[in-house]
């Protein structure tokens, strides 16, 4: 959960508690309430950058002319319900 109100990172903590307010408001069960939610799938797919970071991004750009494009973390092109994002990561960076 990302609650920009309070902060812009992760917070499983802020998840629990923004959970709990919505059944106390409501007094309705977890299992009621993750009901009336959509279902949603993530994919996450790693490529192998490019050594043409700037060619490779012009590319996307055309391909994705009909989607808005946000660059403030990478390339995020949305249209509508859809969207992809496009960023470069460095090799095991996330190990664990």
């Amino acid at each position: 959960m990302i609650l920009p109100a309070a902060h812009f990172g992760r917070d499983g903590l802020v998840a629990v508690a923004l959970v709990s307010q919505g059944m106390a408001a409501s007094g309705r069960s977890l299992r009621e309430l993750a009901g009336e939610l959509p279902s949603y799938c993530m994919v996450k797919v790693k490529l192998e950058r490019s050594d043409e970071p700037e060619r490779a991004a012009g590319r996307l750009r055309i391909a994705f002319g009909s989607h808005h494009l946000d660059s403030a973390d990478g390339l995020r092109f949305d249209r509508g319900d859809e969207w992809v994002h496009v960023r470069a990561s460095e090799p095991n960076r996330w190990c664990g």
